[in-house]
């Protein structure tokens, strides 16, 4: 929960965690009800660091999340059920077209 300069509490949720190259953990947070206000400016997303703090550093926090987003949509993109590697990769072992479904999905 954050609590904004008004006054007003804001519920986020812990969507995300995602490292830096040095290591370091930055959580990252939505919130439903910003996402769904009409009020110009209202971000959905926070980032904060592994204690929780919010990160101040607009820059820095931008580039978390916008790391974050090109992964969770990788992830939204392979979960679709396509294979996203190429035939031939050692991760695919089974002899199947990469264009068809996966033989164990079925029709």
């Amino acid at each position: 929960m954050v609590e904004t300069n008004d006054g007003e509490e804001i519920d986020f949720e812990v969507v995300g965690i995602i490292e830096d190259d040095a290591g370091k953990a930055y959580a990252i947070c939505y919130s439903a009800k910003l996402d769904h206000e009409e009020e110009e400016g209202a971000q959905p997303f926070i980032v904060t660091d592994a204690c929780g703090q919010l990160v101040r550093d607009p820059v820095l926090a931008q580039a978390i999340l916008d790391d974050f987003l090109v992964l969770a949509a990788e992830e939204e993109t392979s979960l679709d059920g396509q294979h996203d590697h190429e035939e031939g990769d050692e991760c695919c072992d089974h002899d199947h077209d990469h264009d068809q479904p996966h033989p164990a999905e079925g029709n």
